[in-house]
């Protein structure tokens, strides 16, 4: 029998099964700290292994826009994992309690807009809309119980300083047709398990972060590792990641969080595997606590970096120009 319980907390509600876990949010307000964990649940409200009568009504799958009609007293057992609106509000599946599952749940959500990227934080706890960082740091959040802290780049200030590198050195795991699999520089074949450990050896996790370019490089495409899809037990363009990324290295646009094979996701390029580190995450908290951000009340602080980085290089190419014209003027009145 599949037991059922509704959780709710304010606007937070729940819905939790054994094997088949459904999460529910509605118009939920944000915590204004960004390193609280993620408020998942509550007070418990009711038991069943049927469709709650609150949940009866039409569900939109929104990964892909299927339309499901849910009556009362129906089995939940069938749902397919990811991101549904409900007349209750939207409601996230999954499967499991892992990192794994945890980011599946989170497939059809939205994918922040350029507008959105100041409030980026509040919108991932509130479960509404995610970037390629948040995603990662949410399905982390979720599942341990530690309220990682969000970051705003992938270099040393940022994800890379929270994760432990698999591969052994900066060059990542390079394809192998002939073995069908990614293999490391003597072309051993990488592992894939489903623990969480860092382990001994070269085996990636499901949890773990995968990317195209180390993660101090300025725009690499990151995702993580949620299913062994291809020969079991190795690494393989078959296995499948979740990724967030709206803009990807060849300049396709995606509005949604989505489920997708990590070779389709990142190409012929070499793939560098990293494993969150607890510890490496609270000596960030530590740091931070230490010495707070510094951020004037000015709004190119909320600008994403490259346009920080293109506003400072307008400034000082007009101070040239400014100086330039001084010259002239100041040689024409000699």
């Amino acid at each position: 029998m599949m037991r059922i319980g509704v959780l709710q907390a304010g606007s937070v509600v729940g819905l939790f099964a054994t094997g088949l876990v459904v999460s529910c949010l509605g118009a939920a307000e944000t915590s204004e700290t960004t390193d609280a964990p993620l408020v998942m649940g509550g007070q418990h409200l009711l038991d069943s292994d049927r469709v709650p009568a609150a949940f009866v009504g039409e569900w939109l799958r929104l990964s892909d826009g299927t339309q499901l009609h849910l009556v009362a007293d129906q089995s939940m057992s069938g749902l397919q994992a990811g991101s549904y609106q409900t007349p209750h509000g939207q409601v996230q599946i999954r499967h499991g309690d892992d990192a794994a599952n945890r980011a599946l749940s989170l497939v059809g959500a939205a994918v922040i807009t350029e507008a959105q990227l100041p409030d980026r934080f509040a919108l991932a706890e509130s479960v509404t809309a995610f970037d390629h960082l948040t995603v990662v740091i949410a399905s982390w959040r979720l599942v341990d119980d530690f309220a990682w802290p969000w970051v705003e780049y992938q270099g040393d200030d940022g994800l890379a300083w929270i994760c432990q590198r698999r591969n052994p050195t900066a060059k990542g795991f390079a394809f192998d047709a002939d073995q069908g699999c990614y293999v490391d520089a003597e072309g051993r074949a990488i592992g894939l398990g489903h623990g969480t450990g860092l382990g001994d050896g070269l085996v990636a996790q499901l949890g773990d972060v995968v990317a195209v370019a180390p993660l101090d490089a300025e725009f690499p495409t990151v995702a993580l590792l949620v299913a062994d899809n291809g020969r079991r037990g190795v690494l393989d363009p078959d296995d499948l990641v979740v990724s967030a990324q709206a803009n990807e290295a060849g300049g396709a646009l995606h509005d949604q969080v989505r489920a997708v094979s990590l070779g389709l996701l990142m190409g012929p390029y070499d793939v560098h595997v990293f494993a969150r580190d607890r510890q490496r995450a609270e000596a960030m908290l530590a740091k931070r606590s230490a010495t707070p951000p510094f951020r004037p009340d000015n709004p190119i602080w909320d600008l994403p970096r490259w346009r920080q980085l293109c506003a400072l290089a307008g400034m000082v190419i007009l101070t040239l120009v400014l100086l330039r014209r001084a010259r002239r003027y100041r040689r024409g009145k000699g």
